[in-house]
Order: structure tokens, then C-alpha cells, then sequence
């Protein structure tokens, strides 16, 4: 991890713990749980790429902290996924878009793999798909145990998923023409 991308994660964890002291004292759970897995997650794979020697852009790592930043300060603290369904869209669009490329070049660290740039950007478009229906289930397992929902029905799923297939598609076109 390159300074640029430590200097963006440390600046997300002071916004997240301001956000985490908020979250607990106004009592948002969702806020709260997205916020500290957020934090968690960042400071886990910031480590490992440390300790591990992981070949990761900068740019992957900034986009992941962008898309998790928009979730918990415009989502959740500016309440924006209660006031706007669109919102939820576009943090769709952007997180399948992130996580695409930040685990594909996660993966290229582990897995040995090569080829085409046309298997690169199939490649990344199923990460982000595999990405965005993993969390879909997220939300329901949640919805199932919390009585806050964070699903608004069927047509919110497929809307969200489509979403999701946005963005591993732009990300995808991106990974065909530049070789990040």
C-alpha cells in the first residue's frame, strides 16, 4: 500500500470513528455495524497487504475507501438510504464497481492467472456480480435477525442486483482498455 491510499485510509478512520461515536449515541445499529465492519475490513487488508507484500494499485485501495465512505457517511450519517431510493442505486453502482477491481487484483496475488484482456474483463465482471450477490444475501441474513429491514422487497433485490451488474460491467470495461 502506497502512501496515497494509507494517507486516505487513515483520514476514513478518523471520519469512521467520529461516525462510530455518533452511530452509538443516537443508537443507529445498521450505521454502527457498517461502520465498524468497514473499519475492520480496511485495517485487515491494509495489514495483510503489509505483511504479505500484496501487489495492489492505489487506486484499487482508494476506490474501496471512497465506496465505503459513501456508505457510512452520506448512507447511513446523512441518512441518505431512508430519504432516497437512488441512493441505494448508485452505492450499488459504485461498491460493485470497487470491490471488482480491488479483489481481482487480490486474487492476482494468490491465484496464478493470466491470459487475454478479454478473460481479465470477464474475470472482474464476474467478481463484481459474485460480489454484489453475496451482499444481497448479507442483507437478507440481516433482515432476517434485525427488525430494521434494509431490503424494501422483491423489486428493491432486483434493483440493487442490477446495480450491481452496472457497475462489474464498468468496471470490466475499465479493466479491458486500461490494464490497472
Amino acid at each position: 500500500m502506497g502512501w496515497t491510499p494509507f494517507a486516505f485510509l487513515v483520514a476514513f478512520s478518523l471520519v469512521e470513528f467520529f461516525l462510530l461515536r455518533s452511530f452509538a449515541l443516537t443508537k443507529e445499529k445498521t450505521g454502527l455495524k457498517s461502520a465498524a465492519i468497514a473499519l475492520v475490513f480496511l485495517w485487515l487488508i491494509a495489514a495483510a497487504s503489509y505483511y504479505y507484500q500484496l501487489r495492489i494499485p492505489d487506486a484499487a485501495y482508494v476506490f474501496i475507501i471512497l465506496s465505503l465512505f459513501t456508505d457510512s457517511y452520506f448512507g447511513y450519517y446523512q441518512r441518505r438510504y431512508y430519504k432516497s431510493k437512488k441512493y441505494d442505486r448508485v452505492q450499488h453502482v459504485l461498491g460493485s464497481f470497487s470491490f471488482a477491481i480491488f479483489f481481482y487484483f487480490l486474487f492476482s496475488n494468490i491465484l496464478n492467472y493470466g491470459g487475454s484482456r478479454t478473460f481479465r474483463a470477464f474475470f472482474v465482471l464476474l467478481l463484481g456480480v459474485f460480489y454484489g450477490t453475496v451482499y444481497e444475501i448479507f442483507e437478507f441474513i440481516s433482515d432476517r435477525k434485525n427488525r430494521e429491514k434494509m431490503q424494501r422487497g422483491l423489486k428493491d433485490t432486483d434493483m440493487d442486483l442490477i446495480s450491481d451488474v452496472i457497475g462489474s460491467l464498468s468496471a470490466s470495461v475499465l479493466s479491458y482498455f486500461i490494464y490497472l
